[in-house]
Formats: C-alpha cells, structure tokens, sequence
C-alpha cells in the first residue's frame, strides 16, 4: 500500500484549559464533576440480608472439589458401569443456566 503525501499538514493539539492529562480519554476535571451527583466520599456499599450472609457462609464453609463425589464418578467410570443419560444431558443444554428452567426445545 502506498501512501502518497496530500499536502496536508496536521495541527498540532493545543494544551486542554483544564489542565495536563485533560486531553486524555477518561481523565476528568474536579469541576467537571457536579457536587453532589450521586459520589459517595466513603466509596459504594451494599447492605446483604441474612440470608445471603448465610448462603455465603455455607459457601466459603464447603470444599470447592467434593472428593467423594469425584472418587464415586471415577470408579463408575473404571469399571464401565456409568453411563450418560443423553436426554438428561439435551435438557441441561437447553436450559437456563441462572433457573435451570428452558423451553425444552419447544423454540
């Protein structure tokens, strides 16, 4: 590709009246910034029920790899007794993964 030159010579940019950094995307003036828009000074907080308290600490309280269960698979798997139910394995594809509940391939 060959670029030809068009005579044109580029401006250069003027320093920003808000300051040095002003020109770059994302920076931002104090004084652009309304008092009072909804900036918290303490930084965002949430307030979380009791039973989301508990959930998470039933969470935090269990193993994230639940040996037994994977030693139970891979023996089945050993000695050729498990096996894959495909229209099990079809629902689950179909639906949602937050409900766990779909349309069942009804479109």
């Amino acid at each position: 590709m060959r670029i030809q030159d068009t005579g044109i010579t580029p401006k250069p940019i003027e320093p920003s009246p808000l300051g040095e950094g002003a020109n770059r995307v994302g920076a931002a003036h104090p004084s652009s910034v309304p008092s009072g828009a909804g900036v918290n000074a303490t930084g965002d907080q949430a307030t979380l029920g009791s039973s989301a308290v508990n959930l998470t600490a039933r969470a935090l309280q269990s193993p994230e790899i639940r040996s037994e269960l994977v030693a139970q698979f891979r023996a089945q798997i050993a000695n050729g007794s498990y096996a894959v139910d495909a229209s099990q394995v079809a629902g689950a594809m179909q639906s949602d993964p937050l409900t766990g509940m779909g349309n069942g391939g009804r479109g």
